[in-house]
């Protein structure tokens, strides 16, 4: 008889075991997921919507939201539960529940809790919601910052402002989707909405006058607004400043003979604030051709300059020393207006090669005045005589 006993209590227990471990894949608990509560920074007065999908093999008893609200200290915290309202079938589903925020709670926390009709039950983890007080908002940009919210830039240059929004001075609440507004004066706006980070870029190009400009960043959310400027000093542009002028050009005598050995020693400098590699071409124009005395490479620092000299033969008559600093305008100067410089020079004959002496001009007068006077004694002497009387 206890043998028997045992037999059947041995076949009990292994049914029982056997019972507990065929139906695990039907006894899986739910499975909740893809929690949410929007809005996801709410304020004390907004109601949220909460949601999650539950996932379950069999019907579902319930599936609770457990939350609880919290008040500044010494209050402590109001806890309770509602339902979550939701298809009660074995698929896969989406539960939802409105919950009114409560006066006076500065934050709260819920997790959800799903029972089947097997009374298997899933509890998830706490989500912590952060509520929105305030919000804040920082611009900066991706130019020379000289000090804080103070900028430096280049004519016409482009930048990128970076808008920055956040709930509660919390940087951990991004005040996602905003409106961005940012206006320099009336003259330009730029318009643009934060993402789910809170940030947004705004390109912009800075104005091509020198001086300074104020950029104003609004951004609204809901009940809130806040702002921002930061400012931006427009500075000369660095570019070289190639300067040749004819006061720079020094000839060593303006009114030489013809053959003589003229020099001429030349000054060419930049003005500018930047380096510059360029050539300098000397010609000298006489009767309306031109030679090229010197075409030299040259490269000057800020406010540094050059000397080149040329010399020639000069020839008779008007002649021009012409000195173009860059020809061609290869180089991109803040003026290309003072780049060219002409000097000229008035070639004298030698005397005793090309000077006619005085006594030479009075001889032929002489020897003309005489032919003249040969002539008409001629044509005298030719005229007939009148008949007498």
């Amino acid at each position: 008889m206890t043998r028997k006993l045992i037999s059947v209590l041995a076949v009990l227990a292994t049914g029982m075991l056997l019972i507990s471990i065929l139906p695990i894949g039907v006894r899986a608990a739910p499975v909740v997921d893809q929690m949410r509560h929007l809005p996801r920074f709410p304020l004390p007065t907004d109601i949220v919507n909460i949601s999650a999908r539950v996932t379950s093999a069999v019907p579902l008893q319930s599936v609770q939201v457990f939350y609880c609200f919290y008040y500044p200290p010494p209050l402590g915290g109001n806890c309770n539960f509602a339902y979550m309202l939701g298809p009660d079938a074995n698929y896969v589903y989406y539960w939802e529940l409105d919950l009114a925020m409560e006066m006076g709670s500065i934050s709260m926390d819920y997790y959800i809790r799903a029972l089947d009709t097997n009374t298997d039950l899933t509890e998830t983890p706490a989500i912590f919601v952060q509520y929105a007080f305030n919000m804040t908002a920082g611009m900066t940009a991706d130019i020379t910052q000289v000090i804080p919210k103070q900028y430096q830039a280049y004519p016409g240059q482009h930048a990128n402002l970076t808008v920055t929004a956040y709930y509660s001075d919390n940087v951990s609440a991004p005040a996602e989707w905003s409106d961005v507004s940012i206006k320099r004066s009336t003259l330009e706006e730029w318009s643009a909405m934060t993402n789910v980070t809170g940030k947004c870029t705004v390109q912009i190009q800075v104005p091509a006058a020198v001086g300074a400009y104020t950029y104003n960043l609004t951004v609204t959310n809901r009940s809130f607004t806040a702002w921002d400027e930061i400012s931006v000093t427009v500075l000369s542009e660095p570019l070289p400043e190639i300067v040749a002028e004819a006061e720079d050009v020094i000839i060593s005598n303006t009114q030489p003979k013809e053959g003589e050995n003229i020099t001429a020693n030349i000054s060419v400098e930049n003005w500018g604030t930047l380096e510059a590699t360029f050539f300098v071409l000397v010609t000298l124009d006489a009767g309306g051709s031109a030679r090229v005395l010197a075409n030299v490479s040259v490269t000057l620092g800020p406010g540094n300059h050059t000397y080149i000299q040329v010399a020639w033969d000069a020839v008779l008559g008007l002649q021009y020393v012409n000195v173009t600093a860059d020809p061609g305008d290869f180089v991109r100067e803040a003026s290309e207006t003072n780049n060219f410089a002409s000097v000229s020079v008035t070639g004298t004959s030698v005397p005793g090669t090309n000077d006619t002496p005085m006594a030479v001009y009075i001889g032929i007068v002489l020897i003309i005045v005489i032919i003249l006077t040969i002539v008409i004694l001629l044509m005298r002497r030719k005229k007939p005589s009148l008949p007498q009387q």
